[in-house]
């Protein structure tokens, strides 16, 4: 493709690449440059772009986009070079936004459950792309996420592919990072999820007011044909509903006065009922997880599929075939009669959900374990451990992604919060903490190792270490015997 043609519409202040070049890719990565590609050499947190140019020039690129220009180097310039790579990645990969209906869903927690209950909706009806926390599945072939959501030219080419295997519709994660950093900038969504929000990413954001900012724009920028699905038992979803220019429809899992409402739940022979009414309706549905705050994450998917003009009870029937989703609420068979789950709770609203779920507290003990990110937000942590404190029976504090901080800091932070009469103990090898846990558990217990979920890695130093919360859970029941015959 020609580079007047990448460029299309970007705001360029000045140019000495040759509108006829032609480009080959894009990339954002010196090392991953390949022959012919445009570098977009972006100003991040830890690393400028333009420092590598030179590196990317050597590797074969085309040109630079950048907000300076280069010296004997082909240099597009222009004012926000992320928003430049966003528009760029549309027209280099030819809209696929355009021949696919996306379902984008943002909020602190909840993401990645209902993107799960979508795509297995949807999948079962015709082909349905999924760009998740998780996986990302292209139409015939799934492969473990980077980021729960890509950089520009990333989703774009993911887009791409789905629409060249046949997907009809893609449902995806909108983080608010990738709202902030203008990844998902242009994108053409047909259905906008807003689940809640709750504290995290102040290290980023640095206070609440920001961070509901990021999320806001995401709807404010939804086009007049689009549909917002907003939960107003959220104050954020009440203060979106005045900000958004589409057709919108309401849900409460409290079970207000909404498009949307769940009566009830009650817990299952394998995991949650729920009592939904949609639009007047109710029904009935069966969810093959645990927790019944997961009613929430059901009202949500509920609401898309009456935004995409779909019958919501017979469509949410097919979740009581859905297979397990790693890291969420994710059952680990053992004989000796305790329930293993794990979790990628790792804020203080999720985790009060996920520890304050009735159906948790129906026969024994809720030993719970835990950590906080390091070089993170730390006023989440005393948060984080009041959260469960309250709600577990047994508390254990660990590492989790300790990353360059000491681990001693991070236990001094949460223990600040732990309440009073409650009893913690600090184990920081996550594995110890874990075969703790085990030790611990008897007959009608449930355990909840909470925090890392799907991850198949510790953050420690400068290291990602292998590491599966899952995996070890595992190990730990065999060696004591306790496994799943």
């Amino acid at each position: 493709m020609k580079a007047k043609d990448v460029l299309d519409t970007v705001s360029v202040q000045s140019s000495t690449l040759s509108l006829e070049a032609e480009v080959a890719g894009l990339s954002i990565d010196s090392r991953k440059c390949r022959k012919g590609d445009l570098f977009f050499a972006r100003k991040g947190y830890k690393m400028n772009g333009e420092e590598f140019v030179p590196d990317a020039i050597e590797a074969g690129c085309t040109g630079v986009v950048a907000k300076r220009d280069f010296t004997g180097i082909p240099t597009v310039v222009v004012d926000d070079v992320r928003e430049a790579l966003a528009i760029s990645s549309l027209n280099f990969y030819n809209h696929p936004d355009t021949s696919i209906e996306i379902i984008g869903i943002t909020g602190t927690n909840g993401k990645t459950t209902t993107a799960w209950f979508l795509q297995h909706i949807l999948h079962s009806q015709g082909l349905c792309g999924l760009l998740s926390t998780v996986e990302n599945f292209d139409g015939k072939a799934r492969k473990p996420a980077v980021l729960t959501t890509e950089e520009a030219h990333d989703i774009c080419a993911s887009l791409s592919k789905m629409r060249e295997n046949g997907c009809k519709r893609a449902v995806m994660e909108v983080s608010a990072h990738s709202i902030s950093l203008k990844r998902v900038f242009g994108l053409n969504f047909k259905v906008g999820v807003f689940t809640n929000l709750s504290q995290d990413h102040l290290d980023f954001y640095g206070d609440m007011e920001r961070y509901f900012e990021a999320k806001s724009r995401f709807f404010e920028n939804l086009g007049p044909d689009a549909c917002a699905v907003i939960n107003i038992d959220d104050p954020a979803g009440e203060r979106l509903l005045d900000r958004v220019r589409c057709r919108t429809i309401t849900v409460s899992p409290a079970g207000r006065n909404a498009d949307i409402r769940v009566m009830g739940t009650r817990s299952g022979p394998v995991g949650v009922i729920v009592l939904l009414n949609a639009e007047g309706k109710e029904r009935e549905v069966v969810l093959p997880l645990p927790g019944l705050h997961n009613a929430a994450n059901l009202a949500s998917s509920a609401g898309v599929l009456l935004a995409l003009r779909m019958d919501p009870f017979s469509s949410l029937s097919l979740l009581a075939s859905m297979p397990p989703i790693p890291g969420r609420m994710e059952a680990i068979p053992s004989s000796d009669g305790v329930r293993y789950l794990v979790d990628f709770a790792h804020t203080p609203d999720g985790l009060e959900k996920v520890l304050g779920s009735p159906d948790i507290h129906e026969n024994g003990r809720v030993i719970c374990v835990f950590g906080c990110g390091g070089d993170r937000d730390r006023g989440k942590r005393p948060l984080m451990m009041r959260a469960v404190c309250e709600n577990a029976d047994v508390v254990i504090a660990t590492s989790d992604n300790p990353r360059t901080e000491g681990q001693k800091q991070i236990f001094e932070d949460m223990a600040a919060g732990e309440s009073t009469g409650s009893h913690v103990f600090y184990i920081e090898d996550r594995i110890q903490a874990i075969k703790a846990a085990i030790r611990e558990a008897r007959t009608g217990d449930v355990v909840i190792v909470a925090g890392k979920g799907h991850e198949p890695y510790q953050l420690i130093g400068n290291r990602k270490i292998p590491f599966s919360d899952a995996e070890e859970i595992r190990r730990a029941l065999k060696e004591a015997g306790r496994e799943s015959q």
